[in-house]
């Protein structure tokens, strides 16, 4: 898939990680399956703010990178 055009300015996107958004490193990770995953290393509640907290890595298995 070949990015278009990135969106006009004061648009209202829903996608942050639409190709158009990423930077060319991220853009190069994510066009190819295996060169990067991630993993969810942890998931908590915050009584304090109530929010929910979810701890996760990215781990990078090329070696091109």
């Amino acid at each position: 898939m070949t990015p278009t055009r990135p969106p006009a300015a004061g648009s209202r996107a829903a996608d942050p990680m639409h190709p158009v958004r990423l930077s060319e490193p991220l853009r190069w990770l994510t066009s190819q399956p295996g060169r990067l995953h991630t993993e969810c290393t942890g998931f908590g509640f915050n009584l304090v703010s109530g929010n929910y907290e979810i701890a996760c890595r990215i781990i990078i298995d090329s070696e091109e990178f």
